[in-house]
């Protein structure tokens, strides 16, 4: 099924990557790369899946969390991180 995944890093190159993977497997994806888009893409096309990248600092992972939780209480996140999670809600860590 194809899902609207909203992919959010710091990191161009990762962002790309991730974007290519999830596009080849049949998602649309949405890259945000600059945090001022995050709340103008999530008010206008909202998200199915969110994707946060290990390269976002704990604090602005926790706003763009926030941020997503406020436009879409159900909506799964995964969040990517190098040494322990930082998003005690999200619905997976890896």
């Amino acid at each position: 099924m194809k899902k609207r995944i909203l992919a959010v890093s710091h990191n161009a190159a990762l962002l790309e990557t991730r974007r290519l993977l999830l596009e080849t497997l049949g998602h649309e994806v949405f890259s945000i790369l600059d945090f001022d888009n995050l709340t103008r893409h999530l008010s206008e096309r909202g998200c199915d899946v969110a994707v946060l990248g290990f390269s976002i600092p704990s604090t602005e992972k926790k706003r763009v969390a926030w941020l997503i939780r406020q436009y879409s209480s159900d909506c799964p996140i995964v969040e990517l991180f190098l040494h322990s999670p930082e998003i005690p809600d999200a619905t997976v860590h890896v």
